[in-house]
This record gives structure tokens, sequence and C-alpha cells, in this order.
């Protein structure tokens, strides 16, 4: 029964989607099978691979992957990140988390793009 889990809940999340959509008829079959297939790839990647099962192990609970690490001139844009952090959370009353510190973290040399939806 394990094993039917995701597949469970990939069904239950299409249908929600389904359900939920506005305009049904802009759905097509070959967008989904292309979506639910690149996923698919890039798990068999991850978990059957060298790579995948190396870097599986050295990734401990909570860890947050960066795929951009090596990337100059990140690290100066961390400061200005974390206050427009600080600042959203603070319009509706709340505290940042710890962990969203973790999550900004930047690279030397990249460049911060605003992001008004709030959404990565």
């Amino acid at each position: 029964m394990a094993r039917l889990q995701p597949l469970v809940g990939l069904a239950l999340i299409g249908l929600i989607a389904y359900s939920l959509s506005t305009n049904r008829r802009a759905i097509r079959l070959r967008t989904i099978v292309w979506g639910f297939g690149l996923q698919l790839a890039f798990a068999l990647i991850v978990l059957k691979t060298a790579v995948g099962q190396r870097t599986l192990a050295t990734v401990k609970g909570g860890s947050i992957i960066s795929l951009h690490f090596n990337h100059p001139g990140t690290i100066a844009a961390v400061p200005g990140i974390l206050d427009g952090l600080r600042a959203r959370f603070a319009r509706y009353g709340r505290a940042m988390a710890p962990v969203n510190e973790k999550q900004a973290d930047l690279i030397e040399g990249a460049v911060m793009l605003p992001n008004p939806l709030g959404s990565a």
C-alpha cells in the first residue's frame, strides 16, 4: 500500500486542481503528461544515479539545497533580501522565522529581483 501513496497523492492533487480550474478547456493533456514525465525523470536521476545517491547521502533533515552556490557576487545582496523579507513579515504583524535567513543565503554576484507576488 505504501507504494501506491505517491500515485494516490498525485491523482488527488490533479483532481483538486482540475476541480478548482476556472477554464478546464485550456488544460492540455500533453502539457500535463510532459510535466509529470519530467518530474519522474528527475526523480529517477536523483534516486537511481551515483551522483544523486551521493547528494542524498550528504543532505540532512532541514537542509536546503542551492543550485546556484557557485555564482560570485550574491553575498552582497543578502542584507537587502533579508531586510525585504523582514519588512514583508512585519506588514502582516509577524516575525520572520530564522529558517528564512537560510533560504535567503545568496552567493556573491547574484542580482536580487523583486517579486511583488511573494512566490518563488
